[in-house]
């Protein structure tokens, strides 16, 4: 979370301060595609680690498959160790 907030902050007013640089940009066009981009960064770094989590949880459920129907209680990080492991 703190990293894809750094990555969303430091995108969106490196790209802000280049554009409110220029004199041909409007300022509201320069926030929007600021926003565009510090979106696609974000997007781009959190999409493949949550298809790992949720991998490794799909794979942990069914390797653990407890009859109670209960979700199991795992920290993100036991999960991306025992998806190493697996690898």
């Amino acid at each position: 979370q703190i990293v894809m907030n750094s990555v969303m902050f430091t995108v969106f007013n490196r790209i802000k301060l280049e554009a409110n640089n220029s004199e041909a940009v409007d300022q509201n066009v320069a926030a929007v595609f600021a926003g565009l981009f510090a979106g696609l960064a974000t997007a781009c770094l959190s999409t493949p680690t949550d298809w790992i989590k949720i991998q490794a949880q799909v794979s942990l459920t069914k390797n653990n498959n407890n009859n109670k129907g209960e979700p199991m209680s795992i920290s993100t990080l036991s999960i991306l160790k025992r998806a190493a492991i697996r690898k």
